[in-house]
């Protein structure tokens, strides 16, 4: 969080709302928010291991629902405990996307033909966010097949979380070198083989696009469509 002067950090120990989606200073003795909600708040870019460890931790307090076993719910559920996302953020996100997707969820994650690319390329992940594949073609053309959540960690590196692709899994080298299991979630640390193995996934069956939606965007959105 900036000072008054605009330049020198405070640190600030908050907690989100899961309701509003605010972020409220907490009171380090009795671990309660307090006050007004912090404007211009940025929270805690995470580790790897911090974000693995929030996962462990939200997947225990969840009831094992049909909904968890899908792999639109794994990235949301991973943008959560990077604490991006609020709850009320995933519900308003998950029923769009129960049947290959609807106009609203293309609406709430800025999937449009000019968000879609042909191509994954490191350089537009400047932060955390969910990536949704597109059918180029085929029985499910114009309809969302996958989605996985991008992590940019707090030193930089990149890593893929996500289920329920043995497709992606194979392009990805899953199936020599076990993955890191989070969740639900595999999960890869982002090399030249898994760059170059998203795009060779992209290339296969019917084909893919996809659409990067910035973690960030997603609560705002959520937010603003619901008024």
């Amino acid at each position: 969080m900036k000072a008054v002067n605009g330049v020198d950090d405070i640190k600030v120990f908050a907690k989100l709302d899961e309701t509003t989606g605010n972020w409220h200073a907490i009171d380090l003795q009795t671990r309660k928010p307090y006050g007004k909600p912090l404007e211009n708040f940025q929270p805690k870019v995470l580790s790897s291991d911090e974000l693995q460890g929030n996962i462990e931790s939200l997947y225990k307090t969840l009831d094992d629902d049909a909904e968890l076993n899908i792999c639109y719910a794994t990235a949301l559920r991973t943008a959560q405990a990077d604490k991006k996302i609020t709850d009320r953020t995933f519900r308003s996100i998950i029923p769009e996307v129960l049947n290959g997707g609807t106009p609203r969820y293309n609406e709430l994650m800025n999937v449009k033909p000019d968000t879609l690319k042909d191509a994954f390329n490191t350089s537009d992940i400047t932060e955390s966010g969910i990536i949704t594949f597109v059918s180029k073609k085929g029985y499910n053309e114009g309809k969302i097949t996958h989605a996985i959540y991008i992590q940019k960690a707090s030193n930089g590196e990149l890593y893929l979380y996500h289920s329920n692709s043995h497709a992606l899994d194979s392009h990805l080298g899953g199936l020599t070198t076990q993955p890191a299991r989070a969740g639900k979630a595999n999960v890869y640390k982002l090399g030249s083989e898994q760059h170059a193995g998203i795009q060779k996934f992209m290339g296969s069956g019917p084909g893919y696009k996809i659409a990067f939606t910035p973690a960030s965007t997603l609560n705002a959105r959520v937010a603003t469509l619901a008024k």
